[in-house]
């Protein structure tokens, strides 16, 4: 299964390349962008960027968990395992060290003591379910015959 994605989320690299993201899941609104000319996105996978995420890091490891409302900006880079909780704002210059969890109005940062555990099991039950609740609507306009 790839990226999980839904709504006007979306995932862009202005200026370079990116690489896909595998089993990685992006809700609605969530929005990643890569903006730094000539350099790649890089996103690990098995990443979960919740709604209204904004991140434009270049670098995003493995296992990571962006939660609501939370930003990152384009200086920073995450390593494997972080949870950067809602409303939390990362704006500076800095490399979020592997199992970093950002919490708080100071962005205050700890490491954890456990590996985050994957979101397989949500992505599987994902995967099943938004397939039955997708309904296309079908277009009042008739499309143009060709010459």
């Amino acid at each position: 299964v790839a990226t999980q994605r839904s709504g006007s989320s979306g995932i862009n690299a202005e200026y370079g390349e990116r690489n896909a993201p595998l089993r990685s899941l992006q809700p609605q609104t969530s929005f990643v962008c890569g903006k730094q000319q000539g350099e790649t996105l890089v996103i690990g996978s098995h990443n979960v960027f919740e709604v209204c995420t904004h991140i434009e890091s270049m670098s995003i490891g493995s296992n990571n968990v962006f939660e609501s409302k939370c930003k990152v900006g384009q200086q920073v880079t995450v390593g494997d395992g972080c949870v950067v909780s809602m409303f939390c704002v990362l704006d500076k210059e800095s490399h979020l060290a592997d199992m970093s969890v950002v919490y708080g109005p100071r962005n205050q940062i700890r490491k954890q003591q456990d590996k985050p555990v994957p979101q397989t099991q949500q992505l599987e039950f994902l995967a099943k379910v938004l397939p039955n609740f997708h309904n296309l609507k079908k277009s009042n306009v008739s499309p143009e015959p060709r010459k």
